[in-house]
């Protein structure tokens, strides 16, 4: 089982925000390794996540 932890950083959320693929998209999308689960760790940016 592949599975995908890494970490929500600046850049992401950036990139999230003018509708782009950031590195997580990246790696767990279109990336050549398939994860069967993705973990994101992250401890800002509270008032952007959906609820």
């Amino acid at each position: 089982m592949n599975i995908l932890l890494t970490w929500l950083g600046h850049s992401d959320i950036k990139q999230m925000e003018a509708d782009q693929f950031a590195a997580i998209a990246s790696i767990a999308i279109i990336g050549a390794v398939k994860f069967e689960q993705v973990i994101i760790l992250a401890n800002s940016w509270q008032d952007q996540w959906p609820t």
